[in-house]
């Protein structure tokens, strides 16, 4: 059987638990940014909205920190290179390490809450959601590591109906513990402390199949060979992600901080939905293929079909997402170019995401954090000078170029490293199109003539820009459309 027949079987499987994966997250983000007026008009202000977004912050913070990401070095060993024996001592020396490591968020969380509200807040109002937030930590970890071993399993059913399930819980809770007790921004964090207490015991014991065994040192140490250098790398990206917050509080205020978030929150609509489901099945899916040929056959054919997707679904958001802002109070109306803005800027870091595959697949994970420290010192960079003057709008501008950064720079340390021939001119053509036609329809209804069109037009100049040095050069550029080889291969 040829490569590419095997490939068509593959894929077919793929979609089949990429469908139930895009379902379960369809409804789970589609109920999250349904709720987002409500939480907004009951949260008690702009200023609420903003000390819940940098909470949050540091929630994911303190876990990226101290769990290691040990759950993608599982994901990447339970998904086709142990079993038996073996698959018993990585999943329990994975949860005691969880175990540990979030004992030491929950304990001076819960222990010193005042103490940390003050250094962080400059007030000990927000004690009692600092405590929350420890154990959020703690508790969440066990459900991630249960969803972890389902990814590995490709067992899309059950990971969909625990993902639900969840949702459902700390949702409905939210909702009555803002508009039935008023609890403001504590309601958050309550409903999503008890979520992961709930699931997190359901989804541990579901997966839980083996006794009880300790920790095992050798399988320690490979998952943290493994771990380590992707911990770095996502320390960086998380800087990358949200390090717009620190300078958003310093520089501005807790109100121009809840604005930023509510529009990251409805402009990763797309990333939320699109590269959570397709991230969720595609990247176990390539890892298990044993077959060179048969795993850049299966990623080439996904990956631009992926990029099609994400580029219709961001190119809607943008035209209407003013139909979404509108739905909130009057002070979260300044959130509207924001949202558009991180809308497109997803569409540069779905690029990055399918670029740094052979860089997974032959473990060259220090080069993945060479790129991500790079884009971080950039993204810094740029949300120094740009927040204090343009607040919001300007992190979202940081975030953009940051993500075009890492795009470019992941691609051409990519190609060194047993490349994968990705359509790359498609992909990249997918994604300045998206831009070009949004900035046409901007200028030509004049709805919104600020400061992203210019950023578009400057992006989609850059990128015509760059085509044509390529050219130039003789770089060897592929056409994706059947065209002819546009430049001679070096020899």
């Amino acid at each position: 059987m040829s490569v590419e027949a095997s490939s068509d079987g593959s894929v077919r499987r793929f979609f089949g638990r990429l469908s139930i994966y895009a379902i379960s997250r369809l409804v789970n983000r589609g109920v999250a940014f349904a709720t987002i007026p409500i939480v907004a008009a009951y949260i008690g202000g702009v200023d609420a909205y903003g000390a819940k977004e940098y909470l949050e912050f540091l929630i994911v913070m303190s876990a990226t920190l101290t769990q290691g990401e040990i759950l993608q070095a599982l994901v990447r060993y339970l998904s086709g290179d142990v079993d038996g024996e073996d698959e018993r001592k990585v999943f329990w020396t994975t949860a005691f390490f969880l175990a540990v490591s979030g004992l030491l968020v929950a304990l001076p969380a819960t222990l010193l809450p005042r103490t940390a509200s003050e250094w962080l807040f400059g007030s000990p109002d927000y004690a009692d959601a600092i405590a929350c937030a420890g154990l959020i930590v703690l508790f969440n970890a066990f459900f991630r590591l249960a969803l972890s071993v389902l990814e590995a399993r490709q067992a899309a059913r059950a990971h969909a109906v625990l993902s639900l399930g969840k949702t459902a819980l700390e949702v409905s809770l939210k909702l009555i513990l803002l508009m039935a007790f008023g609890l403001g921004y504590l309601a958050v964090f309550v409903a999503v402390l008890v979520g992961d207490i709930v699931f997190g015991a359901i989804a541990f014991f579901y997966v839980a199949r083996h006794r009880v065994t300790w920790p095992d040192i050798a399988w320690l140490k490979r998952l943290m060979a493994f771990s380590l250098p992707i911990m770095a790398t996502n320390l960086c990206m998380f800087g990358v992600h949200q390090i717009d917050r620190v300078f958003l509080v310093h520089f501005t205020d807790l109100a121009e901080t809840g604005i930023y978030g509510v529009g990251w929150k409805f402009g990763t609509v797309v990333s939320a939905v699109v590269f959570a489901a397709f991230g969720t099945a595609w990247f176990p899916a390539i890892f298990a293929k044993e077959d060179p040929g048969e795993r850049a056959a299966f990623a080439r054919r996904t990956s631009l079909l992926f990029i099609a997707i994400a580029s219709v679904l961001t190119l809607a958001g943008m035209i209407g997402s003013g139909v979404a802002v509108a739905m909130l109070p009057a002070d979260y109306q300044a959130a509207l170019p924001v949202v558009r803005i991180i809308l497109f800027a997803h569409l540069f870091w779905f690029l990055y995401q399918v670029f740094s595959i052979p860089l997974f697949l032959h473990m060259r994970t220090p080069r993945v954090f060479a790129v991500s420290l790079l884009g971080l010192g950039v993204n810094v960079a740029l949300n120094w000078f740009l927040v204090p003057t343009y607040g919001a709008v300007g992190a979202g501008l940081a975030t953009v170029l940051a993500y075009l950064l890492l795009a470019l720079t992941i691609d051409a340390v990519a190609r060194r490293t047993e490349p994968i021939a990705f359509d790359r001119l498609r992909l990249y053509g997918l994604v300045a199109l998206t831009g070009a036609i949004y900035a046409l329809w901007s200028l030509g209804t004049r709805l919104d003539l600020n400061m992203f069109v210019l950023a578009v037009t400057g992006l989609a100049c850059c990128a015509a820009f760059a085509w044509g040095a390529a050219v130039i050069a003789g770089v060897p550029l592929r056409s994706a459309w059947g065209w002819r080889q546009v430049a001679p291969r070096r020899r």
